[in-house]
């Protein structure tokens, strides 16, 4: 039995506790699951947006707490200065960075222990986090939805019709002002 088979199996529950263990732990993004989810069950699409968001918004905090109780004393005895400032500027540089890690397919199970040894605050770093990968998992989910419903003819058509037109003003521009 493969390892994706076994959290298709479980499906709801199963989606929860990879995106838990995912945001912590290296393992393969949580699309590697929400793909295969949305294909078979694509009417659940939201459903599996907000069961991945709140997995993923459980590990962080596992993650937060694990860095932030041993790692902060490692990074303590070591490097006083930049990485633990306390100020609000650095923070919202700090924010920024966690939003940019979560919305890109970087591993992001480092954001916890970044946002942890750091001392981020938990409640922004957690809102950020959490906007950022709930806005990664809707456009996958939402996009497979729709990809999954074919098409009707007339949208087809339209779609057909504006590339002819688009083109058809590109090439007249380029012509009128060569």
């Amino acid at each position: 039995m493969r390892i994706v088979d076994f959290f298709l199996l479980w499906e709801d529950i199963g989606l929860f506790l990879y995106a838990s263990l995912k945001a912590f732990l290296p393992i393969p993004s949580l699309e590697f699951l929400l793909i295969p989810l949305c294909l078979h069950m694509p009417s659940k699409w939201f459903l599996y947006t907000l069961e991945g968001t709140l997995g993923t918004m459980i590990g962080s905090i596992i993650g937060y707490g694990l860095s932030n109780r041993i790692g902060y004393t490692f990074l303590s005895n070591y490097k006083q200065g930049i990485l633990l400032s306390k100020s609000n500027k650095s923070h919202l540089y700090s924010l920024f960075l966690v939003f940019i890690g979560a919305i890109t397919p970087i591993p992001d199970f480092l954001l916890p222990y970044y946002a942890g040894f750091i001392r981020l605050p938990l409640i922004p770093f957690l809102i950020v986090d959490g906007f950022a990968r709930y806005m990664r998992s809707f456009m996958v989910c939402y996009s497979l939805y729709h990809v999954h419903q074919s098409p009707s003819s007339d949208h087809v058509e339209t779609i057909i019709t504006m590339m002819i037109l688009i083109v058809g003003i590109y090439y007249w521009y380029k012509k009128r002002y060569k």
